[in-house]
């Protein structure tokens, strides 16, 4: 009897399969984990922008102007 050294077609055409289902579910789910990731850091950039113009604000008067993404203070 002669040993066999490796897999057979069917054990990697299975391996194969396991792995591509894997991947396929795996990448779009880590991809749209990463972009709401990064919308909630914009948000929260915005917050913290938010909070520091009002306390400046609150304390003082100081001319605000508000564009798109950006809030200035003079």
């Amino acid at each position: 009897m002669n040993k066999v050294n490796g897999f057979s077609l069917v054990e990697s055409i299975v391996s194969l399969l396991l792995f591509s289902i894997v991947c396929s579910f795996l990448l779009p789910i880590s991809m749209t984990i990463f972009q709401k990731l990064d919308q909630q850091k914009e948000i929260s950039q915005l917050y913290q922008q938010v909070f520091e113009h009002s306390e400046l604000l609150r304390f003082k008067s100081v001319p605000v102007i508000f564009n798109d993404e950006q809030i200035k203070s003079f």
